[in-house]
C-alpha cells in the first residue's frame, strides 16, 4: 500500500491519469508512439505496485492496466501485462478503491 496525493494506492484500485512526468502537455516534440500525454485523463486499474515488482525506482510509479487500449492509440507498451505502463504515483488520483482492505 502507498499513500500518495489523493491517498492510499494497492493493487486493484481505480485511478486515472492526471499528468505525465507532471504536466498535462509534452513540453517539446515528441514521437506520436512516446506521447503518453495522450492517456491524461483516461482511466485504469493498478495491476502493481514498484515494490511488488522488486524494482528499486527513485520516484515511486505503478503499472496501470488502462481502460483504453494504450496501442490502438499508438503508444508502445512493452511490459509484462498487456495494455499496462508504469506511471509515477504523483500523476494519477484514485478513483475507486479495492474492497476489503
Amino acid at each position: 500500500m502507498f499513500y500518495g496525493k489523493e491517498g492510499c494506492y494497492s493493487g486493484g484500485d481505480r485511478v486515472v491519469m492526471t499528468s505525465f512526468n507532471g504536466t498535462t502537455q509534452p513540453t517539446g516534440t515528441v514521437k506520436l508512439s512516446e506521447n503518453y500525454w495522450l492517456l491524461v485523463g483516461v482511466s485504469g486499474v493498478i495491476a502493481k505496485t514498484w515494490e511488488q515488482a522488486g524494482f528499486a525506482m527513485d520516484e515511486k510509479k505503478f503499472l496501470v492496466t488502462f481502460d483504453q487500449n494504450v496501442k490502438d492509440v499508438g503508444l508502445h507498451c512493452h511490459n509484462e501485462i498487456e495494455n499496462s505502463l508504469w506511471i509515477l504515483a504523483s500523476d494519477i488520483v484514485s478513483i475507486s478503491v479495492q474492497r476489503g482492505r
